[in-house]
């Protein structure tokens, strides 16, 4: 899971999250690169459509309708069910230090991969890290 969002405590902080990105998202190429220096050109464009397709009274509608919600008490099960990696910026806005250490010891050291020098969006900001991780899980050797 990348960044995963496993805890709002209360239906605030979702709406506070996404007024921050309506009011400071830049919706032009060069200043959503600036903002991700680590995208390409491609992955800027790709944000700008989905920022111009974006209604966010319903992701407000959604995120807020949803939370609070907390999926940390279920890491242990959900790693006996299924291989799970989580792959997590050094600094989240969405994975507290705290949670890093409790997956860490809910999880194994080895399901909670940290990946220094990016965003949120660690596919595009470290492609090549993410793909291994996704292909060495897909073929049973991340764990070995």
């Amino acid at each position: 899971m990348e960044d995963p969002v496993s805890y709002f405590p209360d239906q605030n902080t979702p709406m506070e999250m996404l007024a921050w990105d309506e009011e400071n998202l830049p919706h032009d190429i060069e200043g959503l690169i600036d903002l991700n220096p680590k995208w390409s050109r491609l992955d800027a464009t790709w944000k700008l459509l989905s920022l111009e397709q974006v209604d966010f009274d319903d992701a407000r509608a959604a995120f807020a309708g949803n939370a609070p919600w907390d999926l940390r008490s279920d890491v242990s099960d959900l790693v006996a069910k299924v291989p799970t990696v989580w792959v997590l910026p050094e600094e989240s806005r969405f994975v507290s230090i705290e949670d890093k250490a409790s997956l860490r010891k809910e999880a194994g050291g080895r399901a909670v991969n940290v990946v220094p020098n990016v965003g949120h969006s660690v596919h595009r900001d470290d492609t090549e890290t993410f793909v291994e991780i996704v292909e060495r899980l897909a073929n049973g050797t991340w764990f070995s």
